[in-house]
């Protein structure tokens, strides 16, 4: 697997997702909402990511209207397998890169249900399946970086519903 082939993290404003020392730009400027997936290798949490930045490409989602994205660059490159325009033959989601540290996704979302529109952002992560197997080892260690639960608002547990 080639770097292109997974979902990495880049320098500020280079619109690609963001590593933990660069979410303070965000956070300064925004009321912010972060929400981490953590999950095994393979049971969803980017294709969830990618899901909802495509609901928003669409229209609301929930009552709320996108609002713009410091890391645009970084959901293409994610979405970009998935779509015709790629010409594969099976639509398909880049895995997240182990070794990227905790890369997040920024959406900037407005709420239309208030008299004056509140802006928000929300910073979307995904715990590598390799790193979520690692830390629900009993025996070993939890060795998750510090970025993946110390600032999380949300915590989602993805499940693979075959190994149920």
């Amino acid at each position: 697997m080639s770097a292109e082939d997974t979902v990495g993290a880049s320098s500020v404003g280079s619109g690609e997702a963001l590593l933990a020392n660069e979410l303070r730009m965000v956070t300064a400027r925004d009321d912010t909402t972060v929400v981490l997936l953590a999950g095994p290798v393979g049971c969803g949490k980017t294709t969830i990511l990618v899901a909802l930045y495509e609901l928003f490409n669409r229209g609301p989602v929930g009552g709320l209207l996108f609002g713009g994205s410091d890391t645009l660059a970084g959901f293409e490159r994610i979405c970009h397998a998935g779509r015709t325009a790629s010409g594969v033959t099976l639509a398909d989601t880049l895995r997240t890169n182990p070794s990227s540290g905790a890369p997040f996704l920024h959406l900037r979302v407005a709420d239309m249900e208030h008299e004056v529109p509140r802006i928000s952002s929300l910073l979307l992560s995904d715990v590598t399946g390799e790193a979520f197997e690692e830390a629900s080892d009993v025996s070993e260690p939890t060795k998750l970086p510090r970025a993946y639960w110390r600032r999380a608002d949300v915590i989602c547990l993805i499940l693979d519903g075959d190994k149920l």
